[in-house]
């Protein structure tokens, strides 16, 4: 955890040998603007993020992407133009994006960039909202487990199951048939000590997973 130098060294290697031309580059563009984002490279990551865009235009995950390093560049009027290119974006995909983004700064104290209160448009508004209902959350709860879902308790109530998800990918979810997949599933954790925060990853796919009534098994699919 915390290798970005190295994290970075990869990145550049892999667009490099793959090419401007590559079917994926897309992916790789935004593997590393995700980690621009995460060491506070804001402007970088928003220029990973419009090459994405770039290479594949249309209200999708890249979409989200760009529209966060703007929101905390703090540059809101570009991201409400980017917002009424596809008017669905705020709503259904974005929303959830702010919504782990703010989660995560909670969780880590990290500084989270707030829109000024002349900022009016929709994507402060969002943020402003997000805002609210989080520190309402929070004040009335401990969060246990970033990006997650379909958690379950054990019988006895000492530990939790849950499916890690991708957040980026569950809204609007589509998979060929030939190729089944469980929409932003990335694996199954059990936090095993509440209070010391142990958690210990069982495996690196699979979705809803639940207790056997006795709690020696753990069943998902």
């Amino acid at each position: 955890m915390g290798r970005y130098s190295e994290a970075m060294e990869n990145h550049n290697r892999a667009i490099e040998r793959a090419g401007d031309t590559y079917s994926d580059i897309a992916k790789l563009y935004d593997q590393r603007r995700e980690t621009y984002f995460k060491i506070g490279d804001y402007e970088r990551a928003l220029a990973d993020a419009s090459k994405c865009v770039a290479k594949q235009p249309g209200p999708g995950t890249y979409k989200c992407g760009l529209l966060g390093a703007l929101v905390v560049l703090g540059r809101y009027g570009e991201a409400d133009a980017e917002c009424a290119k596809s008017p669905d974006v705020l709503g259904t995909r974005f929303a959830p994006w702010l919504a782990k983004y703010v989660a995560e700064g909670f969780e880590s104290a990290r500084e989270l960039a707030l829109p000024d209160r002349t900022e009016s448009g929709p994507t402060a508004r969002s943020l402003r909202w997000v805002l609210r209902h989080c520190g309402e959350l929070r004040s009335k709860a401990r969060r246990l487990a970033l990006s997650s879902a379909a958690a379950d308790y054990s019988p006895d109530g000492r530990k939790l199951v849950y499916a890690r998800l991708d957040v980026g990918t569950v809204w609007h979810h589509k998979t060929p048939l030939a190729r089944p997949e469980k929409p932003g599933a990335k694996g199954i954790d059990v936090i095993e000590d509440f209070e010391r925060g142990t958690i210990r990853s069982l495996v690196s796919f699979g979705f809803f997973p639940r207790w056997s009534p006795d709690g020696q098994y753990i069943a998902f699919c």
